[in-house]
């Protein structure tokens, strides 16, 4: 989406381990562009290795019209490997898709590693749809 940013904002602490930042979409152009659902999330490795973030029901979705240089985010929980255990997943970059777009903006990731959980039924780490306001 041309002249559509991407920004993350401050890391706040939501229990002992979880943290939530905000991914924020700002809107450059000159033209209102609208937005729908979930961005699509990935951490990366230095090796590589690939993490997809999984998303949340907790927020519904909403069409959300964007006027020049106004924003939309969506809230990005992670879990916080604290430990240096060794199967957690050590993420150097954040790679972001807006919703029905295929280019992503890869931004660097300097929260440390996440405790990775692959597989789970109720992951600490996940996305939340796309919210008016920075």
């Amino acid at each position: 989406m041309a002249g559509l940013t991407v920004t993350l904002g401050t890391v706040t602490t939501v229990a002992a381990s979880q943290r939530q930042i905000p991914v924020t979409f700002t809107n450059r152009s000159a033209t209102r562009c609208s937005m729908y659902g979930f961005p699509g999330a990935q951490l990366l490795s230095a090796n590589g290795a690939t993490y997809d973030i999984p998303r949340s029901p907790l927020v519904s979705s909403t069409r959300i019209v964007l006027a020049p240089g106004a924003n939309a985010h969506a809230t990005l929980t992670y879990l916080a490997d604290d430990t240096a255990n060794s199967s957690d997943f050590a993420a150097t970059r954040l790679g972001i898709t807006p919703p029905d777009e295929r280019s992503s903006t890869v931004l660097p990731w300097t929260y440390g590693p996440i405790v990775n959980q692959e597989g789970a039924t109720h992951p600490g780490t996940y996305i939340m749809a796309l919210t008016p306001g920075a």
